[in-house]
């Protein structure tokens, strides 16, 4: 289960890595439906720390496979799923950050809108 989970987000980030965004319907059930465009910076961001899990327990199973033997396959898979959780909640908070960041520079442009307005009102 957490081998497929680790290849979607794989896929994910390998698109997100290349085209420097995420399809609507994909962001919308990434990050809920409210969720706001990322700049592709971003996106990029997030599409490395979605590709780390598969490649950081590749590397964390061979050097427990060389030291440990199989004696702590629990803690790998607590390991990966840990991971997989950090990943999750660092990614939403990033995402939320960038949705306060636009929703105060819409209230910002809007106040500044309207003063503009009611300057222009006042001259008529």
């Amino acid at each position: 289960m957490v081998l497929i989970f680790e290849i979607l987000l794989f896929i994910t980030g390998l698109w997100a890595l290349i085209a420097g965004k995420l399809p609507a319907k994909l962001n919308k059930i990434l990050f809920g439906r409210n969720a706001t465009e990322l700049s592709p910076n971003k996106t990029r961001l997030i599409g490395m720390l979605f590709i780390s899990p598969v490649i950081l327990a590749f590397f964390v199973g061979v050097i427990f496979g060389l030291f440990f033997d199989q004696q702590n396959i629990i803690f790998l898979t607590v390991f990966e799923l840990l991971y997989l959780l950090f990943i999750i909640f660092v990614t939403t908070l990033m995402v939320k950050k960038e949705k306060q960041k636009k929703e105060i520079s819409n209230e910002t442009i809007d106040l500044e809108a309207q003063e503009a307005l009611s300057s222009l009102e006042e001259q008529d």
